[in-house]
């Protein structure tokens, strides 16, 4: 028996933390490619913004191209959430994830990590 109820809806259930981030990719799905504002990552997905969301939906496929500190990677990955308003734009998490992806995502943590220490010397 389940000693903890379960957690309410929107709970927090990501396995990785998420790391703000700032970072220009360019996305692509079916023949459509487009710029957005990569604005937070983690070992397991990403939230990417983008003034264009129509052609997003819940369960599409996307590919994702990042580049950072001299490392690349494209991503593929899958939408999980898209959001409209103030700042419109959709989730995915990483279908496929690869070692280039992950060293893009430690050196943007990493970067994120040493923000404050810059900002106070």
């Amino acid at each position: 028996m389940n000693r903890f109820p379960p957690p309410p809806p929107g709970a927090e259930r990501r396995q990785h933390a998420r790391h703000d981030v700032v970072v220009s990719v360019e996305v692509a799905h079916d023949d459509t490619i487009a710029i957005a504002s990569l604005t937070n990552i983690s070992h397991g997905g990403a939230f990417l913004e983008i003034d264009d969301c129509e052609a997003i939906a819940i369960g599409i496929r996307v590919r994702v191209q990042i580049e950072a500190g001299g490392h690349e990677a494209t991503a593929d990955g899958r939408v999980v959430r898209v959001t409209a308003g103030a700042q419109p734009g959709f989730a995915v998490t990483w279908t496929a994830p690869t070692a280039s992806l992950a060293a893009i995502v430690d050196h943007l943590i990493a970067e994120v990590a040493r923000a404050p220490a810059a900002a106070t010397a």
